[in-house]
């Protein structure tokens, strides 16, 4: 504290002691003010987290979306616009490559876009290959901090990153990626005190994507069976037409069949008609047969008849013919004998 007087003589030393205590005692209103200047901004940032958090826990930050590539954007806008980071990424582990694969995250203007062409390997054959990123989702590490990352050995593709936090995205009991930040335009540092806001959020990033992703596996699974029922009634109206035409064909051949039927029935009744009067006239025919044939057998019966009552007299005659020569046979014998 620095006194100034205009006066000719300087200060006395009552004036001095006075100045003094006044001194000590701006001194500690001071210390006083600047320590609670400090205390009020701690208390603005706990309650700048405070409504962070509640907005990530009570859902007021809707992170929902019509696809994953708005619900990437979202989160990003959410860790850069809420929780004030600079940047922040989404990378997503791909089992098939073992891999941790850029999904969203801060482009070199500032805005959100694709970053697909990061990747960082979860299990390296190289030991200095592998990230803290990785590490994280491997489980080695709850959280990564750090205030300096490439003046601490590390290597980024900016090559001057300092401060960067990388948090993981759970669902459940799975690490499904990481949601990375850093301050790299404004160099601010990281406090341990972001590090829970960022894990709520990387939590609730991961359930949303997870929920789009069965989302869009159920719509893939609706379209499919929605064309699989258009195919299904396509042939069945091809099946009804086909069975239609069928249909028409048999009535039409019925039809066609019953009107045959009806001719074969004139046709059969014409020659019933006309086997009736041939049969009437066969009947005279064969009757005429018979009689003729009857009279010729009575004629052929009584010719037998007469033969052999002509044989029998024949017998008889030559019976007692043989029988007259038989006894003049024996009475030639007895003249004989004589």
């Amino acid at each position: 504290v620095e006194y100034r007087c205009n006066r000719g003589t300087g200060f006395t030393e009552e004036e001095r002691a006075l100045l003094l205590e006044v001194a000590v005692s701006l001194e500690t209103l001071v210390v006083r003010y600047r320590d609670l200047h400090t205390a009020e901004m701690e208390r603005a940032k706990v309650v700048q987290l405070d409504a962070d958090l509640l907005a990530l826990h009570d859902g007021s930050c809707d992170l929902s979306g019509s696809d994953v590539d708005e619900v990437g954007r979202k989160v990003v806008e959410m860790a850069t616009q809420r929780l004030g980071f600079d940047r922040a990424g989404i990378f997503l582990v791909t089992p098939e490559d073992d891999a941790l694969r850029g999904s969203w995250g801060t482009n070199e203007e500032g805005g959100v876009g694709r970053i697909a062409d990061t990747v960082f390997p979860i299990h390296p054959q190289r030991s200095e290959e592998l990230t803290e990123a990785a590490q994280v989702v491997r489980g080695d590490l709850a959280y990564f901090l750090t205030r300096d990352l490439d003046g601490e050995g590390r290597k980024s593709k900016e090559g001057d990153i300092k401060a960067n936090l990388t948090v993981p995205m759970r669902v459940g009991e799975r690490i499904t990626g990481v949601l990375t930040v850093d301050n790299y335009f404004t160099d601010r540092p990281i406090g341990q005190e972001q590090v829970q806001p960022l894990m709520v959020l990387a939590n609730q990033a991961a359930a949303a994507l997870e929920n789009m992703r069965l989302y869009q596996q159920l719509d893939d699974a609706y379209q499919y069976l929605a064309s699989e029922v258009e195919e299904r009634k396509k042939a069945e109206v091809q099946l009804q037409r086909a069975a239609d035409e069928l249909e028409q064909r048999v009535r039409e051949r019925t039809a066609e069949l019953a009107e045959q039927g009806r001719l074969l029935l004139a046709f059969q009744e014409i020659a019933r008609t006309t086997l009736a009067s041939l049969d009437q006239q066969q009947i005279v025919e064969d009757l005429s047969q018979q009689i003729q044939g009857t009279r010729i057998f009575r004629s052929l019966t009584f010719a037998l008849v007469d033969e052999e009552e002509r044989s029998i007299k024949v017998a008889n005659s030559f019976t007692r013919k043989r029988d007259r020569v038989g006894d003049l046979v024996e009475v030639v014998g007895q003249h004989k004998g004589l």
